[in-house]
């Protein structure tokens, strides 16, 4: 509960007071990757919790898109379908994940940065995957 209601605070905090370069650290942490993009959405709707949820939203999708892109790759047979889409499943209605969706904080944004990162490697693409790399070391901390 801490960790929500303060970097939900920073976040705020960010818009009241005049954005500093400062501000992109929530709670001390290396967060300019997640700080900035809540920060803009906060923008929308100062004080209120619905941007910070929407974001937490669009990361989970992601993260899906990013779970299932990587079971295709490890799995690529078509008659594994169903198991892909099962598993897909299970990773989105984690428990420990649906909560990050709805309580503000830096575990969520780690999640599909990691994913899309060990994706970007698998397919060799090196420069995407050292700037989802860069991201997701700019989110949380190493």
């Amino acid at each position: 509960m801490w960790d929500g209601y303060e970097y939900a605070s920073a976040i705020n905090r960010a818009l009241l007071d005049g954005f500093q370069r400062g501000d992109l650290r929530l709670a001390g942490h290396a967060s300019q990757a997640f700080a900035a993009p809540a920060i803009a959405a906060q923008a929308l709707a100062p004080g209120q919790s619905w941007p910070i949820l929407a974001l937490n939203v669009v990361l989970w999708l992601v993260s899906i898109a990013g779970i299932w892109r990587l079971s295709t790759m490890l799995f690529p047979h078509p008659d594994l379908r169903v198991e892909r889409s099962l598993v897909t499943a299970a990773f989105a209605a984690q428990p420990a994940l649906l909560a990050a969706v709805v309580q503000p904080g830096l575990d969520l944004p780690v999640v599909p940065w990691f994913l899309w990162t060990a994706v970007l490697l698998l397919r060799g693409r090196w420069v995407w995957a050292a700037l989802t790399g860069i991201a997701l070391t700019f989110t949380k901390e190493t």
